[in-house]
């Protein structure tokens, strides 16, 4: 698929990507299962976002497999299903890998967790001066889960927003509890 613009494809089944999927604006894919067994998932301009919503979520063992591309750019994660929670390493009811971090290609990574989900940061992440953006029903850190980011923005719009601190490496921390 080659869109000029933006695309967005939403299905209630499993999706395979076997080619190249790239949009020249936002990019979002809707799936209960999003595998990628070819090709690249790439948008590109300045201040684009891929989304990717899934309950399960398997990549290329090569890099680069998702790529962003054009200044201000973001990689989004999201579960397919509402209420479960998202995680960078184990423990989230969907989860991305600390090593298919690696195979993505973008300024901004997000977690976005909906309804009741949580958000978590289970294994070590390093986005150099790239923001992390955080958001469920509360954000926690797992111990150990260090983050290396340029800045961690995020919302916890019903717990607690928890991040350890001392053992992480960006200079601005900002989360905000919403109270409905």
């Amino acid at each position: 698929v080659n869109a000029g613009d933006a695309f967005s494809f939403v299905t209630g089944l499993n999706l395979t990507v076997i080619d190249t999927v790239n949009a020249k604006a936002d990019l979002t894919i809707r799936a209960p299962l999003i595998a990628q067994n070819a090709g690249v998932i790439g948008a590109q301009g300045s201040g684009v976002t891929i989304l990717l919503a899934a309950d399960t979520l398997s990549f290329l063992p090569a890099a680069p497999s998702v790529v962003a591309s054009g200044g201000d750019t973001t990689i989004a994660f999201q579960p397919f299903t509402n209420n479960r929670s998202i995680s960078f390493g184990p423990g989230g009811d969907v989860q991305v890998t600390a090593a298919s971090l690696t195979q993505f290609t973008a300024d901004n990574v997000s977690l976005r967790a909906t309804g009741t989900g949580n958000a978590i940061v289970a294994a070590a992440i390093n986005l150099g001066a790239g923001t992390l953006d955080l958001r469920g029903a509360s954000v926690s850190q797992s111990a150990g889960a260090t983050i290396t980011a340029g800045r961690v923005t995020g919302t916890a719009s019903s717990g607690n927003f928890t991040l350890d601190l001392g053992a992480n490496s960006f200079p601005l921390a900002i989360g905000r509890v919403v109270d409905d």
